[in-house]
Parts: structure tokens; C-alpha cells; sequence
């Protein structure tokens, strides 16, 4: 786990002080991508040399799919518990009148008690709610930066889940053809090093987001309600059905911690743990992200703006976020980010510490 955070806080901090040169500070996300598909490649190659996996590739994918299902209910479950508890949701309204009554539009949102929208009068100073404080000018520049979503942003989630797998695919057919017979000892030592580079660029990425995170200082602690409340409730639905699966109470909440980042939490708990345990962590996310692209749309109007990000975790910063931004309001953007980059963080850091290692 010690070098795991090591190159972690290490790219944080080179990326939050600008210690590298702006070309490689500005390409790394292409150095996650990067590593990324190598760490699935050598996977892959484990997987594809193990016959005994290949051969329970089915019951690994039927737990997978549990473990998917029961995490994304379980977060969908405590954040909307959370959202409501805190007094404090979204709602879409405008100040125009006909024939002297109010009329809800989305041509303002502001924040709003559960009990509905309050009159002109009480709402033409700043609303305060005891969350948290949103002005209409926060909701104006989340309108004014809230992405476009087009056909080729919607594509993106499926484009690259493909990439993916088929980064996986080609590493077991190279393991399956025994090109790297006797190469193991360099082929661990590979991974390791894939591994730490992907973690520094990701620290990297982190550190450079100062912008975001200036912005979560301005709306508050309400916006950390979600990937607090995904966090407990994946790891903690994680633990249960691991423990129903015949797995363990640590290996079943390393399985949840992936929070949907399949291509990290695969490889880490394969080299911290087995290479079972990380096909199966591998699967049960890529579903998860899945169940994600086909709810959100479903989701839309019948959950909070907090309960929105649940189900996708981590991805909810990049592959399912041009999904989140069609489907939701203008604010759920900087909530979404907010909650895939504190989710990101965690993993490499739960994972191990789930795993006692």
C-alpha cells in the first residue's frame, strides 16, 4: 500500500505546483489512458495463462453481475437518504408570472426545501439552507459551463468501454498462445511499474484540477454527501454479497471499493490479491458503469440531483458524464466531477486497505 501512495501524493503534488513542464502536465490523462490499457493488456495475459480461470469465467461473470447490482441499488439507496436528510434539493423554477400565479420553469434553478418552492418575496435573497449556500450566480456559471452534449459525447462511454475490453481480449489471447512461456518474473515486474506510472499520472490529473476544486470550496459540504454516501454504501454492499458469494468480508468491500473504475481496481486486486478475485472485481465494474449508461436516463426525473452521480461512482468524471450532463440539470456537472475525482482517489487507497496489504 506504501508505494501506492507514494506515487500518488507524488503526482498530486507535482501537478498541483506545476513542478513539470506544461506539455506533460496538459497530456496527463492521455498518460492514465496509457497505462491503463498496458495494466489491462498484462491482465489479460494472467488471465489467458490461467486455465482454471478461463474456465470459471462464467461464475465469475453471474457474481460479477451481483456484485454490480447490489452496489449501484446500495448507493442509490444511502445518497438519496442523504439528500433528503440534508434539507436541501434542486428544483426547476423562473420568476415569470401568468395571470398573477408563479410558473416552473428551467429558466432558473436554485436551491429549494423539500417542502416546495418559496415565494418571490422569500426567495429574492440568497437562499441559505442549513447544507450548504447556493446563489443564482453558481447556478448561472454551472448553465454557462455545462458541456453540450452531441452524438459524438454519447458515443464516448461505449467507444471506450470497447477499447477496453479489447485491451483485455488481446492480452488473453497472447497469454493463451504461451508467448510470454517463461517470462513471468519480468512480466510482474512490467506490471508494477505500468501500475505506479498510471497512479502518478493520476495523482497528476488531481492535482492540476485547481479550478474544480475552488469550486467545490464554494458550494460546500453538501456536494462531498455524495461520494461519501457511494463509498459507504459500495464497499459496505460489497462486504455483504462477497461474504453470500463465498468470498471474504475484505475481498467482497475491495470488489465494491472500485467504485466502477474496472481498469484500476481489476489490476490493483489482482497484484494485491489474486488474479480470481481481480477478473471478478474487473467484471462486476464494467457492469456497474453498464447499469449506469442504461438507468440515468431513467433516473432522471424521479431522483435528487446527489442521487444522479450515485450509480455511476467513479466514472461519473469522464465516461458517463456526457450521459449525466444530457439527462440532468446544469448543476449536476460540477457535482458529478466532484464526485468521480473523490471517488478516483479513494480507490487506491481502500483497495489495499480493505485487503490488509
Amino acid at each position: 500500500m506504501v508505494p501506492v501512495l507514494v506515487f500518488l501524493l507524488l503526482g498530486v503534488l507535482c501537478g498541483w505546483k506545476a513542478w513539470l513542464p506544461r506539455r506533460i502536465l496538459y497530456q496527463s490523462s492521455r498518460m492514465v489512458t496509457l497505462g491503463v490499457f498496458f495494466l489491462l493488456l498484462t491482465m489479460g495475459i494472467r488471465i489467458g495463462a490461467d486455465r482454471t480461470i478461463l474456465g470459471r469465467l462464467g461464475s465469475y461473470g453471474f457474481q460479477a453481475f451481483l456484485f454490480a447490482v447490489s452496489t449501484v441499488l446500495a448507493s442509490l439507496v444511502l445518497v438519496s437518504g442523504f439528500e433528503r436528510l440534508s434539507g436541501r434539493r434542486w428544483v426547476h423554477r423562473s420568476e415569470a408570472k401568468v395571470g398573477g400565479s408563479q410558473v416552473l420553469s428551467e429558466d432558473m434553478i436554485e436551491a429549494a426545501p423539500p417542502g416546495g418552492v418559496k415565494s418571490p418575496k422569500e426567495t429574492s435573497q440568497p437562499v441559505r439552507e442549513a447544507g450548504g449556500k447556493k446563489i443564482r450566480g453558481e447556478c448561472n456559471r454551472a448553465r454557462e459551463n455545462r458541456p453540450e452534449p452531441d452524438a459524438e459525447a454519447e458515443k464516448k462511454p461505449l467507444r471506450m468501454i470497447g477499447l477496453i475490453l479489447a485491451a483485455l481480449a488481446a492480452g488473453i489471447l497472447v497469454g493463451l498462445s504461451h508467448l510470454v512461456h517463461g517470462l513471468e518474473q519480468y512480466l510482474t515486474g512490467l506490471t508494477d511499474g505500468a501500475l505506479y506510472f498510471t497512479l502518478f499520472s493520476v495523482g497528476l490529473d488531481l492535482g492540476g484540477s485547481k479550478e474544480l476544486w475552488r469550486e467545490v470550496r464554494s458550494l460546500g459540504w453538501y456536494v462531498l454527501l455524495a461520494p461519501l454516501g457511494v463509498a459507504a454504501a459500495s464497499v459496505g454492499a460489497g462486504m455483504l454479497m462477497g461474504k453470500l458469494l463465498g468470498w471474504t468480508w475484505r475481498e467482497g468491500g475491495a470488489v465494491g471499493a472500485g467504485f466502477g473504475w474496472y481498469s484500476l481496481s481489476g489490476v490493483l486486486i489482482t497484484q494485491l490479491d489474486s488474479v480470481a478475485l481481480g477478473t471478478v472485481a474487473f467484471l462486476a465494474n464494467v457492469f456497474r458503469e453498464l447499469l449506469s449508461i442504461l438507468l440515468l436516463p431513467l433516473l432522471a426525473r424521479r431522483m435528487g440531483v446527489l442521487s444522479l452521480v450515485a450509480p455511476g461512482g467513479a466514472t461519473t468524471m469522464d465516461t458517463t458524464l456526457p450521459v449525466i450532463a444530457a439527462v440532468g440539470p446544469p448543476e449536476v456537472v460540477v457535482i458529478a466531477l466532484v464526485n468521480g475525482i473523490t471517488l478516483s482517489a479513494l480507490v487506491p487507497v481502500l483497495v489495499p486497505l480493505l485487503l490488509g496489504k
